[in-house]
C-alpha cells in the first residue's frame, strides 16, 4: 500500500519534493509518534498472537499487514527525505482513522435501532463475541474474548477508514458506498461461518447490505465535506 496520493489530491509531485524544507519539517509530530507506535504495536501483536496464539492467518493479515506496510512507507519516505509528503501522509491517515471510527459507531448504532423499531429477533452485535472467540480460543463470554471481539470490530472500522482514504482522499458519498460494497462481497467469501449471511435473511439484508452502506455513505461524506477542507 502506497503513502503516495496524486498530485489533485494534495500531494506535490517530484519536482516539487526537492525544494528547501521548512524548520519543524524534518522532525515528526508528537500525534504523527503516537500514531507509528500504534501501528508498529499493531504489527507486533498479530505476530506474536500468530507464533505463540491461536489467531488464524487471515485475521492476522488483517490486523497486521496494513500497519506493518505503511511504517515501512513511512520509513522509506524518511530516508529518502520526503519528510514533507510524510507529514501530509499521516494527515490522510488519520483523517481516515477519525471517519472510519465515526462511521462504524454510526453503523452500530443502526444496528441496534434497526432491531427496536423492526421488532427483528437477532442480537445486533452477535459478531463481535465470535470474533473474540476465534482471536483468543477462548468461550465468547469470556471478558478478554469480548473485549478483543470488540477491538477487532473497531479496528477493521478503522483500516477501512485508512484505505478508502488513501483511495480516494476527497471522500464522496458514491465512492464510499462503491468501496463498502467491494469489502463486503470479499468479507463474505472470507467469513462465511462467521457472518451466517443469506439473501433470505431479513438482518443480513437489512445490517449486512443497508447498514454495511451506510457505513460508506457516512465515511465518504464526511470526507467530502469536512475531512478534506480541514487538511
Amino acid at each position: 500500500m502506497s503513502w503516495m496520493v496524486p498530485e489533485s489530491a494534495g500531494f506535490s509531485r517530484a519536482p516539487h519534493l526537492q525544494r528547501p524544507r521548512k524548520d519543524g519539517e524534518t522532525s515528526l509530530q508528537p500525534y504523527e509518534l503516537v500514531f507509528s507506535a500504534v501501528l508498529g504495536a499493531l504489527a507486533l501483536a498479530a505476530a506474536a498472537n500468530y507464533v505463540w496464539g491461536v489467531m488464524p492467518p487471515a485475521y492476522m493479515v488483517s490486523v497486521g499487514a496494513m500497519p506493518l506496510g505503511l511504517l515501512l512507507a513511512g520509513v522509506i519516505l524518511w530516508r529518502r527525505g520526503l519528510q514533507q509528503n510524510l507529514h501530509r501522509a499521516c494527515g490522510t491517515l488519520l483523517m481516515g482513522v477519525f471517519w472510519g471510527l465515526v462511521a462504524t459507531f454510526a453503523y452500530d448504532l443502526y444496528r441496534l435501532l434497526v432491531k427496536l423499531i423492526l421488532a427483528l429477533q437477532f442480537d445486533p452485535y452477535r459478531v463481535q463475541p465470535i470474533f473474540g472467540h476465534i482471536i483468543t480460543g477462548l468461550p465468547t463470554s469470556h471478558p478478554l474474548a469480548l473485549f478483543l471481539g470488540w477491538g477487532y470490530h473497531l479496528w477493521m472500522g478503522i483500516l477501512l477508514g485508512m484505505l478508502f482514504t488513501l483511495m480516494r482522499p476527497r471522500g464522496g458519498a458514491l465512492g464510499g458506498l462503491v468501496f463498502i460494497t467491494i469489502i463486503q462481497v470479499l468479507r463474505l467469501a472470507a467469513y462465511p461461518s462467521v457472518l451466517q449471511a443469506s439473501w433470505e435473511d431479513p438482518e443480513f439484508l437489512a445490517n449486512g447490505v443497508i447498514g454495511m452502506g451506510l457505513w460508506g455513505v457516512v465515511v465518504g461524506t464526511g470526507l467530502r465535506y469536512r475531512g478534506w477542507r480541514d487538511a
